[in-house]
């Protein structure tokens, strides 16, 4: 799993280097929530709450909220900024340290039972394998979105993405 998604991330931020500003506020549709940067975004602010949330009992902290607060139909607002390609790095490399650490445990961690807290919702139990399993099922999903992202910009994305 580790040279699993080390091998996805370095591809990723590898091919979204390239792109610019223009390019990284690419929907796919007009009515899509997610750019492309915010789709990356989102994969960063996943894996920070699977893994610092879930399995070190982290903070829950949503990056895309209502702009009111309550009332999600009058439009949606970022509060981690990550405008450029050098952010989103920075981003996605500080919220896989954690996971980088999950990974350096022994096996025998991932039949440990963690429970998820998430306000508003009722708490669930997983195990560690559960958790570790869904993020890495969650990040290749999204890519295949990207690979979307970039088909439409005409560009060809590696094969190994």
């Amino acid at each position: 799993m580790r040279d699993f998604l080390q091998f996805h991330r370095d591809t990723l931020l590898f091919k979204c280097a390239g792109l610019t500003g223009e390019q990284l506020l690419l929907k796919a549709v007009p009515t899509s929530q997610l750019t492309l940067l915010g789709l990356v975004r989102h994969l960063a602010e996943c894996e920070r709450w699977w893994i610092h949330g879930t399995l070190d009992g982290g903070p829950y902290e949503e990056w895309v909220v209502p702009v009111d607060g309550n009332d999600p139909s009058r439009g949606w607002k970022t509060v981690i900024d990550a405008p450029d390609h050098a952010s989103l790095l920075r981003l996605l490399e500080e919220w896989h340290r954690p996971t980088e650490r999950w990974l350096e445990k022994p096996v025998s961690e991932l039949s440990r039972v963690v429970t998820s807290k998430s306000p508003g919702r009722p708490d669930r139990t997983m195990t560690v394998h559960w958790v570790l399993d869904n993020m890495q099922q969650h990040e290749i999903h999204h890519r295949a979105q990207l690979l979307l992202y970039f088909r439409l910009m005409g560009l060809t994305p590696p094969t190994s993405m």
